[in-house]
């Protein structure tokens, strides 16, 4: 009887372990969250141009919401989860890879953040997330 209480025991703690890996939670403020790869020679190009490190995000506000687009360069096998914290007067855009098999390719994405603002309040923006230094020289 002991020894079938301790294997429960041991099988509970076993199996109420928690992983590592880190999740970000959807903040209830993000309308959507899209990410896109360039589908020809002409929008690679168009991103290319638009890519900068440090990170550029442009920023539109339109009525009760903000669009807020960035370019970064991820692995091209792999998707991204987006969302956002807001700290203070600044929205700080936060990227994670998603997936379960990367690769050796990398490519441009184009981030785009749709977010409530009922106040229509002006923010600084910032981002936290998926980025691998590349030089296109």
């Amino acid at each position: 009887m002991n020894r079938i209480l301790i294997l429960a025991l041991i099988f509970l703690i076993i199996s109420c372990e928690k992983t590592k890996q880190t999740k970000i939670q959807t903040n209830y403020n993000l309308i959507s969250f899209e990410d896109f790869g360039p589908k020809n020679r002409e929008e690679y190009k168009e991103f290319k141009s638009k890519f900068m490190n440090p990170i550029n995000i442009e920023t539109d506000y339109i009525e009760d919401y903000i669009v807020a687009t960035t370019y970064v360069i991820g692995n091209e096998c792999m998707g991204i989860k987006g969302d956002f914290i807001i700290r203070n007067d600044s929205i700080i855009l936060i990227t994670e890879e998603k997936g379960s098999e990367p690769c050796d390719g990398i490519s441009i994405k184009k981030l785009v953040f749709k977010i409530k603002n009922p106040e229509k309040k002006k923010y600084k923006l910032g981002y936290e997330g998926v980025f691998y230094d590349y030089n296109f020289n």
